[in-house]
């Protein structure tokens, strides 16, 4: 007879630290309002909190057996499985917004995240996931999308007729040849009414455009054109509305691309209107045309305005998303001009960017495909 022992304090306490630290962590999982997951490096969910549970009206067993995906609605189901079966091939952070059915049967909008834990070797452990309920946000985004098509569609037509009357006016009282009274600045009041009608205008174009990109009806007509000349005929229109501001227009290369000349030209103009908009004390705008690479064509806007934080600069290009600060009120907008210049640029395979620093101004940048290159 033989007897074999081994000293394992050593690894019983290893043991009983990692029960300690997982129970910590279950504690204080369930205290957030959060749903926390945890998956094994296959993807295979073993841990749901609290918040899970009081969601679904199950107790964890049962929820582990069924699965989240048995709460995900139909629509979303298909595209949440391959981008999650893709984060787990790839190691990349998954993220994803979906509707999950609550215990009462009705489906809430939710932001899921889920990130790999790694170790000191870089390969993947497990993967840890948060959700958080959006289902406010969303109804509240879906009420502005509704105001603002309808608001869109029923200004539309009363402006179209004000501002016809307008220049009719304007083109009569230049034919005429009565002296009019200096003391009544007429044909400088109706000019700047017609201004401001065009600047209406192109806020209820900008409305439209948000339905159109919603519904997935945003049309793009691709033409072949010179870049250069866009951009100075952009200009052009914006000086002859904002007098007071000095766009200088740098051509480091002459450029062609192919895209929708007028929703490209919308890109900029909204670019440079902002340049101004947020530049109270400094109007001077520096646009410059460049090649990037080998194919890229690119524009940029530079301010020397208040200048956008970092924390800021990650969600400028969202929906409705507006510069928040003391001065706020004094800027109009929706917020729904960067998020369009997104759009429309990302329709032509093209980039904008944004760098900027609180105080001292912004500087955009779009990108598009490089269709060919002219001499000067």
């Amino acid at each position: 007879m033989a007897i074999l022992a081994n000293e394992v304090t050593a690894q019983a306490e290893l043991n009983k630290t990692i029960k300690e630290s997982e129970t910590r962590f279950h504690q204080m999982a369930d205290l957030t309002p959060e749903k926390i997951i945890c998956a094994d490096t296959s993807g295979k969910i073993y841990y749901f909190n609290k918040s899970w549970l009081d969601f679904t009206g199950l107790n964890l067993e049962s929820l582990i057996k069924k699965g989240w995906e048995d709460f995900m609605h139909p629509e979303e189901l298909n595209s949440t499985r391959r981008k999650w079966n893709q984060a787990i091939k790839s190691g990349n952070v998954f993220e994803k917004e979906l509707r999950l059915r609550d215990k009462n049967g009705d489906y809430k909008w939710h932001l899921s995240r889920a990130v790999p834990v790694k170790d000191e070797d870089g390969k993947i452990k497990m993967w840890i996931g948060a959700i958080t309920q959006i289902h406010k946000l969303k109804e509240e985004e879906e009420r502005k999308e509704s105001f603002l098509k309808l608001a869109s569609h029923e200004l539309k037509t009363p402006i179209t007729s004000i501002k016809g009357y307008t220049q009719l006016l304007l083109e009569r009282l230049k034919e005429t040849k009565e002296v009019l009274p200096k003391s009544i600045p007429i044909i400088p009041s109706l000019e700047r009414i017609d201004s401001q009608i065009t600047r209406l205008t192109r806020l209820i174009s900008e409305m439209l455009d948000l339905s159109r990109v919603q519904e997935s009806k945003l049309t793009l007509q691709k033409v072949s054109f010179s870049l250069n000349r866009m951009v100075e005929e952009s200009v052009q229109d914006i000086q002859y509305s904002s007098t007071t501001a000095r766009v200088k227009i740098d051509h480091k290369d002459q450029l062609f691309v192919h895209g929708d000349r007028d929703r490209i030209s919308q890109v900029l103009i909204n670019l440079i209107t902002n340049a101004i908009k947020y530049s109270p004390n400094n109007k001077n705008i520096e646009v410059k045309v460049f090649q990037e690479g080998k194919d890229k064509a690119c524009v940029s806007v530079r301010d020397h305005g208040i200048g956008i934080n970092l924390k800021d600069q990650q969600n400028i290009f969202e929906r409705f998303f507006r510069v928040s600060g003391k001065d706020e009120q004094t800027y109009s907008g929706l917020g729904i001009g960067l998020y369009l210049a997104k759009e429309i640029m990302t329709r032509h395979n093209g980039d904008i960017r944004v760098k900027s620093e609180k105080g001292k101004g912004s500087l955009f940048t779009f990108s598009l495909p490089l269709e060919k290159i002219k001499e000067s």
